[in-house]
């Protein structure tokens, strides 16, 4: 077989011209035509997705205007909880012993998370209220709803129903479920997918399953707005409206109240430079993005080594470009040690040099970067920069094609085509 080694390099090179950071960014979005960036849920949605804890509701759509159901919470909490063995019986007849539901269902009912809505029915495709969302996540963590602190101060606060009034005191304490700006909690109302998403997201730092619940302060929609709400839907409107500098300033004011945290400040200001990144404001861009490195964000210290590399709003500095790729990668970025690769690959702010570019493409392709993967199995197809592998090659052209990233999909067929055939 032979695989020439400049067409492969040219192909790294255009696609590192056309934009590598925006393509590896790309590649991390749930896969439906229903979210964008532009959503406020879009980060919760992505976690719940990554997580496994929610499925769309078709191959290309979650559904995110859609009521959230008793069947949906009960599945997101069994998985939360690692979907263990169900020996219990099924005690209910409108839940399918073939249902894809039944055993977070029974798992749910015989360890106290849920009830049924009678003694034998469960009702799995209703609509479940918010003050229902409260007491299944309280007895998911037998947290202690002693108390009722805090409910006296909501307008609705008498239309909790008894058996919720503690859960959803603890609820909102640990603000999974927040008030709404009219002074209610709105307690029999219900939650829409968006906003099961951001609860679930944040519940999961609660219940110790994940380190960071960053973009899952928006449990928000038509009847849920709270103060960071406004801010957050302020922001988002600025930035659907190419006011990049003000949707900024929402973001510094939403830090100033506490509302967030340095490092998520960073990612929010990221954001709103990718965005004016796509509307080819490049200056508004690079300026956010300086901000948000010194937030800590590395996917600004990648994306902005690719203003450098380019000259894209700066004057083009390769060596700059290398430095701020080396100080995302260190901060956890997988596509900034593809980038790196790609700098030792031609010589960008560095002498060039194919087999540390490999090695830095083979890192990338192990810390789960899509386009890490497709040079790793293209290098050891070509044997560049290291000892030609087939089988190498074949793993990592596969990987590539399973991690759902559809730049290279043709080059990848063809290659596997190659390197398969007897």
């Amino acid at each position: 077989m032979n695989i020439p080694k400049k067409p492969l390099t040219l192909l790294l090179a255009l696609v590192m011209a056309i934009g590598l950071t925006a393509a590896a960014f790309a590649a991390e979005e749930p896969r439906y035509t229903d979210v964008t960036e532009k959503n406020w849920y879009h980060d919760a949605v992505v976690f719940v997705t990554e997580k496994k804890l929610m499925d769309g509701l078709t191959d290309d759509t979650f559904g995110p205007s859609r009521n959230l159901t008793r069947q949906m919470l009960a599945t997101a909490l069994y998985r939360l909880a690692g979907s263990p063995a169900v020996e219990a019986d099924n005690p209910f007849t409108d839940v399918a012993d073939g249902a894809a539901y039944r055993d977070a269902v029974v798992w749910a009912y015989s360890t106290g998370v849920v009830n049924g809505t009678s003694e034998t029915a469960f009702s799995p495709d209703s609509a479940i209220e918010r003050q229902a969302i409260a007491a299944m996540l309280a007895r998911y963590l037998d947290a202690d709803t002693s108390g009722e602190e805090g409910l006296d101060g909501f307008k609705d606060a008498a239309a909790i129903r008894s058996y919720a009034r503690g859960s959803l005191s603890w609820a909102v304490a640990n603000k999974l479920i927040q008030g709404n700006p009219d002074g209610t909690v709105n307690p029999r109302g219900n939650a829409t997918r968006a906003q099961a998403a951001a609860i679930l997201q944040r519940f999961s730092a609660l219940a110790g399953s994940e380190d960071n619940a960053s973009a899952g302060d928006e449990d928000k929609g038509g009847e849920t707005p709270s103060s960071m709400d406004v801010a957050l839907r302020e922001a988002e409107k600025y930035t659907e409206a190419g006011e990049y500098e003000k949707a900024a300033e929402c973001y510094r004011k939403m830090l100033s109240e506490t509302y967030i945290d340095e490092s998520e400040l960073g990612e929010k200001l990221f954001n709103v430079a990718y965005a004016a990144n796509k509307a080819e404001k490049y200056d508004v861009s690079v300026k956010l993005l300086e901000e948000a490195v010194d937030k800590g964000s590395a996917a600004a210290a990648n994306e902005l080594g690719g203003a450098y590399l380019a000259g894209r709003g700066v004057d083009k500095d390769e060596e700059k470009a290398l430095e701020l790729y080396q100080q995302a990668e260190k901060m956890g970025s997988a596509s900034a040690a593809y980038n790196i690769g790609v700098c030792y690959a031609y010589g960008y702010g560095v002498k060039a040099d194919e087999p540390t570019a490999f090695k830095w493409f083979k890192k990338a392709a192990e810390a789960g970067s899509p386009f890490g993967m497709y040079a790793t199995g293209a290098w050891y197809a070509s044997g560049t920069g290291v000892k030609a592998d087939k089988e190498q090659a074949v793993s990592w052209l596969e990987k590539y094609a399973e991690s759902g990233n559809t730049v290279w999909t043709e080059q990848v067929q063809v290659l596997l085509a190659e390197l398969t055939a007897e």
